[in-house]
């Protein structure tokens, strides 16, 4: 399954680039890799919540690995539940 690392900072123009990347990928299972991750605004964790949805009425795999914890605690805090987005939690 292809794999698509997300930026740094997933702000509101972070978000836009992935967004792009991932119009290209529709029809298609994807993983993301968030290892990289420092920042996530609002826009950024919309297009997540976003793309997971398209993709699941899609039936197509949608998968998010290697959150850092501190953006873990952070979706805690905005009340989103990881498994949500089919984050994997490694503990």
């Amino acid at each position: 399954m292809p794999e698509l690392k997300l930026p740094e900072v997933l702000d509101q123009r972070g978000a836009q680039r992935v967004a792009t990347q991932l119009l290209d990928r529709l029809g298609e299972g994807i993983v993301l890799d968030a290892s990289e991750i420092r920042r996530l605004g609002g826009a950024g964790l919309e297009m997540l919540i976003s793309a997971h949805r398209q993709w699941h009425e899609d039936g197509m795999s949608f998968e998010t690995r290697h959150w850092p914890d501190s953006i873990l605690n952070a979706f805690e805090i905005l009340g989103v539940d990881p498994k949500d987005l089919n984050v994997e939690v490694q503990k």
